[in-house]
């Protein structure tokens, strides 16, 4: 809540509780001051009937004393009235019932043997009223202001008038008063809070131009300046404000421009206490690590290094602040429990006297690094594999021919029957086999360029489909294809039509019991083009996805596959200045995604 209306709050709470006294005082006042003017009206009455009924009380009839009440109860116009004799007994009533009775009442019993006037308010058939009681005196030697003030007489007492006075008269005039007096005190209260507001206000525009000041040296402007336009409170703060603000400006730059330094350094940035607990670190730590800077700062900075339950590293103690180390390769864990390889230095954070304060420590992720490391090593993997490949294929290739040319030539002399059929037949078909992998072997090891032509995806998908329809329907596999009108790559349409085959037989082998295989092209921002060969299948490890790229690698069984087809297809799509990326869960199918550069200028060729 902001100051302003917490004044206006605790000021209306005031105002309105003092309202409410003064109207309750006032309340109380008008009421006992009506009542009591009442009381003295009657009580100068009973005065008068004090005089004329006391000379001769006891040898008066009860009609005269009846007609003395019936007079009275006119002139004050009472609601009724009856006398009592000391015996307590009622001898005149203006009920003419009432007469010959006994007081029961315990007020009136009360009041009867006081030895002066006395009263209640009370109801009388719903109606208020107010009773009162007037002793009766031999000689009335008093006045009604001796009643009035508690001040007894010494005359023989002879009884006690009751009377009976309405009350409805004096509560409404007490209402009329009061009234008037809460719209007094209501302005009063209006009146008084606008005042109040005004004031206040004024007082508080200096301290909201002070937040703002404030506020703008949280965001780094140490120039701003408060007016000091007063000699009061205020205008002390303001001048403490200005002086602290100059301050700042000379010395908490340098710390701001640091700060920048600091949040922008690409490295991760750690610096501990002397006891091994983290006392600052910049935004690439929390980024990289996925940590919150107060999930950090005050920590043990071990918890960098290790998991739950798990010692810190041999090579390096995260609490000795003495070390130096430069270089060191370990590894960090993120907050999910992922593990970031990095290379760290440390040294020691040294105070003026060269005391030991801390430690610095910095580590570069060296993901990257080791991705681009992992990539030359196939590359390097790749290249001697082909100049071995290029050297063997040439080699095997001659003797091959030789085999296949007089196995097929003796297999059409011999006769269907005959036992050597078979024998024959077979060596044909492996000599077959072999040839291909020489012929994949010395494609792979070709170092030449591919023939670059604008080819359409949707043509490439016609030419190719035959062919991957009748793989696929041999195993119960459905086919499905899409592409984007006008959609077309450049590149060599025999080794891109190489590069589906492969791919759609492998999807068509990793679903033995049936599925589905979707082929589709799209454009992606850029102006490259993306061709994706997905399937329902059995999906692949983490540890597959990554050597099924290498040479002679391969999950099928002897005799079914020679684990040079994906890498044919690396190989390829290398050629072309494309990339290519895979996808895999297991039991949830594979996608390999080939971005390719987008064919412009010439017409895409449109069949091979």
């Amino acid at each position: 809540m902001r100051l302003f209306a917490k004044f206006l709050l605790g000021l209306a709470v005031v105002i309105a509780l003092t309202a409410a006294g003064i109207l309750w005082y006032a309340g109380r006042s008008v009421h006992a001051a009506l009542v009591d003017e009442t009381v003295r009206a009657a009580l100068r009455l009973g005065d008068e009937l004090d005089r004329r009924i006391a000379p001769g009380f006891e040898t008066r009839g009860e009609a005269e004393l009846t007609s003395a009440l019936l007079k009275l109860q006119r002139d004050t116009g009472g609601l009724g009235a009856f006398i009592a004799d000391m015996e307590e007994r009622v001898v005149a009533h203006t009920n003419v019932a009432e007469q010959g009775g006994t007081l029961a009442d315990t007020w009136e019993l009360a009041a009867h043997n006081a030895e002066s006037p006395r009263m209640r308010e009370f109801s009388v058939r719903g109606e208020p009223a107010l009773e009162l009681a007037i002793p009766l005196r031999e000689q009335a030697a008093s006045a009604g202001e001796e009643y009035m003030l508690d001040r007894p007489s010494g005359a023989r007492r002879l009884g006690t008038v009751f009377l009976n006075l309405p009350l409805a008269k004096t509560l409404r005039t007490q209402a009329e008063i009061l009234k008037g007096l809460r719209f007094v005190v209501l302005f009063s209260v209006v009146l008084s809070a606008a005042i109040a507001a005004t004031l206040i206000g004024g007082m508080l525009v200096p301290l909201r131009r002070l937040s703002a000041a404030v506020d703008g040296v949280g965001r780094g402007d140490y120039g701003v300046r408060v007016a000091e336009e007063s000699s009061d409170e205020l205008g002390d703060l303001a001048r403490s404000f200005n002086r602290m603000a100059e301050d700042l400006s000379r010395t908490v730059v340098s710390k701001d421009f640091l700060n920048r330094i600091l949040e922008n350094i690409q490295d991760l940035l750690v610096v501990t206490d002397a006891e091994g607990r983290v006392r600052l670190l910049n935004r690439t730590v929390c980024e990289t690590l996925g940590y919150a800077a107060a999930e950090l700062i005050g920590h043990p900075a071990r918890i960098l290094g290790e998991g739950p339950g798990e010692a810190p590293p041999s090579s390096f103690n995260w609490e000795d602040c003495s070390q130096s180390v430069e270089n060191l390769e370990l590894r960090l864990r993120q907050k999910k429990g992922a593990e970031i390889p990095v290379l760290l230095s440390a040294s020691p954070l040294r105070d003026g006297a060269g005391r030991v304060q801390g430690l610095i420590i910095m580590a570069k992720d060296i993901r990257e690094r080791r991705k681009f490391e992992q990539q030359l090593r196939m590359t390097e993997k790749l290249s001697a594999v082909g100049r071995l490949a290029a050297g063997v294929a040439h080699e095997i290739n001659n003797p091959l021919g030789v085999i296949l040319g007089f196995a097929q030539s003796a297999g059409r002399r011999i006769p269907p029957g005959d036992p050597l059929a078979l024998p024959l037949s077979s060596i044909e078909r492996e000599a077959l086999r072999c040839r291909n992998l020489v012929q994949d072997l010395l494609t792979f090891s070709r170092q030449e360029r591919a023939r670059k032509e604008p080819v359409a995806v949707a043509a490439l998908f016609d030419m190719t489909a035959p062919i991957i329809e009748s793989i696929a329907r041999s195993h119960g596999v459905r086919v499905e294809r899409s592409s984007e009108s006008g959609l077309s790559v450049e590149g060599d349409v025999n080794q891109l039509q190489q590069v589906l085959i492969n791919l759609c037989s492998n999807a068509v082998d990793a679903m033995p019991e049936g599925g589905t295989l979707t082929l589709r092209g799209a454009r992606v921002p850029g102006g490259e083009v993306v061709l994706e060969v997905s399937d329902t299948g059995t999906g692949m490890e983490a540890e597959v996805r990554e050597k099924i790229f290498e040479p002679f690698f391969t999950t099928k069984p002897p005799g079914k596959g020679t684990g040079l087809g994906l890498a044919l297809v690396h190989e390829i799509v290398g050629r072309h200045h494309g990339g290519i990326q895979v996808r895999s869960e297991i039991g949830r199918g594979t996608t390999f995604t080939v971005l390719l550069p987008s064919s412009s200028g010439a017409a895409p060729k449109e069949d091979a």
